[in-house]
């Protein structure tokens, strides 16, 4: 299911644990994470096994309530997942999908970004949850599961992975469904992937001072972005992705000694190695070295920055 959110404010509180530990406390935020990671995990309302969720009705048709323990009187109005199509008012009938979801406070910019928070937690942590819900120690759980106290000490610490026995154990013991376990260890691994990219993509900072990030924005290879602090790092991403490189050192090893050819003359022009449509690259190497180089990336459409 998609998590979203009734405004910038819950998304915030939802996916900065700093936020949420700051609003609402340590122990009420780890529920919200694990909700939120229960959420984006189910297919259905039937696959949540914690925090007793139920359907709104009315104008939330379609959305789930987070009831949060210890989070005194505050709830999360409207944390759900997508509204679906008929969404109706209680008296003025059925609404069209966008009013229903403007009425909502939901934007359709909103919808369309992606879950992605600061955290990460492993699938143990809401085996944990479930088994603290139901009261039951660690020992107990591990006699249920059919496994050692050791293995599952691992399982709830990230250790180990979640692996397709281990899903069918816990849908028979916790609930839920295998493919509802299994979507908890593949989110796990994917979010906690994204973070350790964001990490290496902000130390790798320094290699867009060696591209012209501005033309590049300006022919649309790249989205055009703020270059400060905030956005670099998802430069690199974007500018490893357009040379179809992985690192900044393969970046330069396959395209070293190489620069790109900026509104040169008809004249400065006649060493230039011609590449893909839109895009021409020139160096300082023979030609019999060039005539070994690797084509450059194509554009999405052509631009007088570059020298054609």
């Amino acid at each position: 299911m998609d998590v979203q959110y009734k405004d910038k404010k819950i998304r915030d509180l939802c996916e900065k644990q700093a936020v949420a530990e700051k609003r609402l406390g340590a122990a009420s935020a780890r529920k919200l994470r694990l909700r939120l990671l229960a959420l984006e995990a189910a297919a259905r309302v039937t696959d949540l096994v914690a925090g007793n969720p139920h359907p709104l009705k009315g104008i939330a048709s379609g959305s789930l309530p987070l009831i949060l323990p210890e989070a005194g009187d505050w709830s999360l109005p409207r944390l759900t997942t997508l509204a679906p199509p008929d969404l109706t008012a209680a008296s003025n009938g059925p609404m069209s999908r966008s009013s229903a979801l403007n009425r909502l406070g939901i934007t359709m910019a909103e919808l369309s970004a992606p879950f992605a928070p600061d955290w990460v937690l492993p699938p143990g942590e809401s085996i944990l949850d479930i088994a603290e819900e139901r009261g039951w120690k660690q020992a107990e759980l591990a006699q249920r599961l059919g496994y050692s106290e050791k293995h599952v000490s691992q399982l709830i610490n990230g250790k180990v992975p979640l692996t397709v026995d281990a899903a069918q154990r816990l849908e028979r013991v916790l609930g839920s469904t295998m493919d509802f376990w299994l979507s908890l260890e593949a989110n796990y691994q994917r979010h906690k992937a994204r973070l350790e990219a964001a990490e290496r993509h902000a130390g790798w900072v320094p290699w867009l001072d060696e591209l012209p990030l501005k033309e590049l924005m300006a022919c649309e290879a790249i989205p055009k972005q703020r270059l400060d602090s905030r956005h670099k790092p998802g430069l690199v991403d974007a500018c490893l992705r357009f040379f179809g490189v992985a690192t900044p050192d393969e970046w330069r090893a396959h395209y070293g000694g190489m620069q790109m050819a900026f509104r040169r003359s008809r004249a400065e022009q006649s060493d230039v190695v011609p590449s893909r449509p839109g895009c021409v690259w020139a160096s300082n190497r023979p030609r019999s070295s060039m005539a070994q180089s690797t084509t450059g990336p194509a554009l999405k459409r052509p631009c007088t920055a570059f020298a054609t």
